[in-house]
């Protein structure tokens, strides 16, 4: 059976494309407000240290960041066809793999921590992994509401998110949590995610199927993935070098310039891959659409 919401190419297309760039912008300036107001109350409430030992973490184990998708999610979307066997296979993948990182990066906390001379990191790094597995879980229902061009109930779930985490931070911050305040603040964005794409993509897995060959997704992920991985390592050296040498609080600092800059410029250029994607792909095959 093949994906039911694979729309033909036609002149509301455009219309789509048009819309759902609307859409997808006015999120991204929305999670940019609340990036700006999140660094704000919490650099009053926390030290730099605080920041930079989830900093210190971040910069070590995002790297599994690139792996927890795998680059499944782009390979659902830009697939021609895509089964409800498929899609279930590739939801137990991500998921598979969530688990898998969950456990490995439990186990690199000591590590972490050995080599940052900061104890802390063992537990920050082991609570920090649950976010994997909740982003794994939530990866095919992302790419699901992406394929089917619901752009609209996406970006409500990635406003949503950071607004609720950013509340349970503060208020933990408030009580005196120091950087435990933003250790749940990564999670339960994830967390809140999570509920809300699974509620407006409003299905549910069915169980693994052998007889579905999962091959070229496997290989077009891969291939996507270790792209993604040398751009990781590249962006974030500079803290893994900082946080070694320096320690935490020259860390928190750079840290929160860093992310002051960039994160907002990556939020602007992240809606022309995620709108242009899933539409520029059901044009494969029609090459006058392309022309006009």
């Amino acid at each position: 059976m093949t994906d039911e919401s694979s729309a033909e190419p036609g002149p509301g297309l455009g219309r789509v494309a048009a819309r759902s760039a609307l859409v997808t912008m006015g999120g991204q300036l929305g999670k940019i407000v609340i990036q700006l107001v999140s660094v704000i109350i919490l650099a009053r409430l926390l030290t730099p240290y605080d920041y930079g030992l989830l900093a210190m973490v971040m910069a070590v184990v995002g790297v599994a960041d690139v792996f927890r998708d795998f680059g499944l999610s782009s390979a659902a979307v830009q697939a021609k066809t895509l089964s409800r066997a498929e899609r279930d296979n590739l939801f137990w993948l991500n998921s598979l793999i969530g688990v898998v990182l969950l456990v490995v990066i439990g186990a690199a906390g000591p590590l972490l921590a050995l080599f940052y001379r900061q104890p802390e990191l063992t537990w920050i790094t082991a609570v920090v992994g649950l976010s994997f597995l909740f982003s794994g879980l939530a990866t095919q229902y992302r790419a699901d509401l992406q394929r089917r061009l619901l752009f609209a109930r996406l970006t409500a779930a990635d406003v949503g998110s950071p607004l609720v985490a950013l509340v349970v931070a503060v208020v933990l911050a408030l009580s005196g949590a120091g950087y435990w305040a933003l250790v749940a603040q990564q999670v339960t964005q994830f967390l809140a995610n999570l509920i809300m794409v699974v509620a407006a993509a409003r299905w549910l897995p069915g169980r693994w199927r052998r007889d579905v060959s999962m091959r070229h997704f496997l290989k077009f992920g891969g291939n996507l993935a270790g792209g993604s991985l040398i751009h990781y390592l590249g962006s974030n050296f500079d803290a893994l070098l900082i946080g070694a040498r320096f320690g935490a609080d020259p860390l928190g600092l750079y840290n929160r310039g860093f992310q002051l800059l960039m994160r907002p410029l990556g939020q602007l250029r992240s809606p022309l891959t995620s709108v242009a994607l899933p539409l520029l792909s059901k044009l494969t095959e029609d090459e006058r659409w392309y022309a006009e």
